[in-house]
């Protein structure tokens, strides 16, 4: 047996970056994946925060709920379905707390259908359920905090 020593490996060149825009690309190589999935989740938490306006005025929300017949003070729209139990969920977490709402099933109301595509369009979501509050659609977690802002 032969005792073989191998040659010494090549060192690689160093290959830094030279001008500023080189830098920028070789950042952007290695985190740009990652900075696209922060940007979009950051936009997806906003937008599920931000309330969205649905009624113009508040005569054409009053007008929408004459039309259901709840009473112009309610301040609550729930638009749901029979079989949907994050609905469910809302309705019995709104009872419970003795919240006063007016819950719309979007499959047997043609005004609720129409508020739901009308919430559609806005959004591009057509999740359910869909909670109105005041002229604003609102994510159940942002309709929570208002509610206990006001001690309900």
């Amino acid at each position: 047996m032969t005792d073989r020593t191998l040659p010494p490996f090549p060192s690689l060149p160093n290959r830094k970056p030279k001008t500023a825009f080189q830098r920028i690309g070789q950042f952007l190589s290695r985190f740009g994946p990652w900075i696209a999935i922060a940007l979009a989740f950051g936009v997806y938490i906003s937008r599920s925060f931000t309330p969205i306006e649905v009624f113009a005025t508040e005569g054409a929300r009053r007008e929408f709920l004459e039309r259901v017949g709840a009473a112009p003070s309610t301040r609550i729209i729930a638009l749901v379905t029979v079989w949907c139990p994050a609905c469910k969920s809302l309705e019995h977490n709104l009872r419970s707390n003795g919240v006063d709402f007016v819950k719309i099933d979007i499959e047997s109301s043609d005004d609720g259908r129409k508020l739901f595509h009308e919430v559609y369009e806005l959004t591009g979501s057509n999740s359910i359920p869909k909670v109105i509050l005041d002229r604003n659609l609102v994510s159940q977690g942002r309709l929570y905090m208002e509610l206990s802002k006001e001690g309900l």
